[in-house]
């Protein structure tokens, strides 16, 4: 086995455990965002709960993110307003769903600009180093960039955990009442 073939198997390896990983994680992150549109008023809905698993369908999720994170902010944003609760948080949290959105697009483009330079490399074997280290090298700047992405996406997911958490108990930031209920605590989660 040549230097070459080790660099692209250790390579390959290394993304299948990435890609292993953030497929577990994003799949904990659609069950949160469903969560939180169970608990929304169906006539503030801006994307159906079901909708958010077509993220899973193949070349789908390539663009999917953009379509449903700002519609499943715009449907906290419109309960909030339909409550008369304090809309600072959900109108951030649509820019941020935004950006999180074309950032995973990046991402995944990324992905595979990197894989596919190391499977060049292995189809042209007299440039094959150069291109396993094209390769490796936009790798490491994913792998720096990612670590901004996954900051961005950790807050957004905090974020629609607590929008569900203050929907479900009715309970506005900012009010001065603990005990204040909202008037749609008949849905149930859990």
């Amino acid at each position: 086995m040549g230097t070459g073939t080790g660099i692209l198997f250790v390579f390959i390896a290394v993304m299948a455990v990435v890609f292993l990983i953030v497929g577990v994680m994003h799949l904990f992150f659609l069950l949160t965002i469903h969560r939180t549109l169970n608990r929304v008023k169906p006539e503030n809905l801006a994307l159906k709960p079901a909708l958010l698993y077509l993220d899973f369908v193949p070349m789908l999720f390539f663009f999917w993110e953009i379509i449903i994170l700002p519609r499943a902010s715009r449907s906290v944003l419109r309960e909030y307003e339909s409550r008369n609760w304090p809309t600072d948080q959900p109108k951030l949290n649509v820019k941020v769903a935004l950006a999180l959105g074309w950032g995973t697009l990046f991402h995944w483009l990324g992905m595979g600009l990197s894989a596919g330079l190391a499977g060049i490399g292995t189809l042209i074997p007299a440039q094959q180093s150069l291109f396993l280290w094209l390769a490796v090298a936009v790798w490491v700047i994913l792998t720096i960039t990612s670590m901004l992405w996954m900051a961005i996406y950790i807050i957004y997911w905090v974020q629609m955990f607590t929008f569900a958490t203050r929907i479900k108990q009715g309970w506005p930031t900012g009010s001065t009442q603990p005990g204040e209920r909202g008037d749609y605590e008949d849905i149930d989660m859990m």
